[in-house]
């Protein structure tokens, strides 16, 4: 059984794909997708050998060795020059932070049109989002749940090959849909943040940038509100 944060992941995960799950801990991930008929090849990879010994056992108690491959790898280190480079067409990198993802994807595996990303951060979204748009992918669905005391944001992305640079404001709010409650929580928790640090910063004596970030906020504002389009 998955918790909320992981089954959302399953849920942007499309029929048919070819997963290599990113830090798979015990492979819970890459064992549902092989069980409900999602997809028939995941590579579950993990830099740790404890965690892969762990998703080694419960890959084996299902009997999909075949099916779902344990690599030990930093990242996509190991999986970029093995078998199954060529058939991956999804990457799911869940409960990291967002500098350690953009770390993953930079160093390794080459993308190629309609390769899609599962990301779910823990931290840094808004630098994740930039750097997704400017090395070419487009978030094309993005949601945020609950799950214990936290809520989390899911975000799927397409590479295009398009790079362009979106607004600050874009970057801090994202693609959810805020009409939507769990959504309209992470959406509040994210402006609240900025808020903070648009305060933490009244007394400074850069006046243009100070600006800037007041124009964010309201923006950001509108978003929130659903009442602004996002900017890219």
């Amino acid at each position: 059984m998955l918790g909320n944060r992981l089954e959302l992941c399953f849920n942007m995960i499309e029929k048919g794909m070819t997963v290599c799950d990113v830090g798979t801990d015990h492979g819970y991930l890459a064992c549902e997708l092989v069980k409900r008929g999602i997809c028939d090849l995941v590579i579950a990879s993990d830099i740790n050998e404890g965690p892969l010994s762990a998703a080694k056992k419960n890959i084996a108690e299902y009997g999909y060795e075949e099916k779902i491959p344990a690599i030990l790898s930093d990242g996509l280190e190991k999986i970029a020059d093995s078998v199954y480079a060529d058939k991956i067409n999804c990457v799911v990198i869940a409960g990291m932070g967002g500098e350690t993802i953009i770390d993953i994807l930079e160093k390794n595996l080459d993308f190629s049109a309609g390769c899609t990303l599962v990301l779910q951060p823990m931290t840094r979204e808004s630098m994740l989002r930039k750097w997704l748009y400017k090395n070419g992918f487009e978030i094309t669905k993005e949601e945020a749940v609950s799950d214990g005391k936290k809520v989390y944001v899911v975000l799927k992305a397409i590479y295009t090959g398009e790079k362009i640079d979106i607004t600050e404001s874009t970057a801090i709010m994202g693609f959810a849909d805020y009409s939507k409650e769990e959504s309209k929580k992470y959406g509040t928790i994210q402006f609240n943040k900025y808020m903070k640090k648009y305060k933490g910063q009244l007394n400074s004596k850069n006046e243009a940038e100070l600006e800037d970030m007041k124009n964010n906020l309201e923006e950001a504002e509108r978003i929130l509100k659903n009442e602004s389009k996002r900017n890219i």
